[in-house]
């Protein structure tokens, strides 16, 4: 493995793919319910309040992104750091 490899065995290419797709899969996840809404507004003629409602399932649907992506930084960080089963002084668990 080269310096530009990571833990997990890619390259610099490769984490830059996987945080541009996860970058365009959140803004998707935000924009694509407010879109639905604002589409079906101007279809039964009840704007703004389905877009509204779509503004915020896209909210909560990024936050839980969000919370999986930092999740499983943490974990992968953890796993990477040594932790052989030991506890924060040192003792096995």
């Amino acid at each position: 493995m080269t310096d530009d490899d990571d833990r997990d065995g890619r390259s610099a290419v490769a984490r830059g793919y996987v945080m541009a797709s996860r970058a365009t899969s959140i803004g998707l996840q935000m924009a694509i319910p407010a879109g639905v809404g604002w589409w079906l507004d101007s279809k039964w003629n009840t704007a703004p309040w389905l877009m509204i409602v779509g503004i915020v399932l896209g909210f909560l649907v990024v936050i839980l992104e969000i919370v999986r992506i930092v999740k499983e930084s943490n974990e992968a960080d953890s796993r990477s750091s040594g932790q052989s089963g030991k506890g924060q002084d040192g003792s096995r668990r």
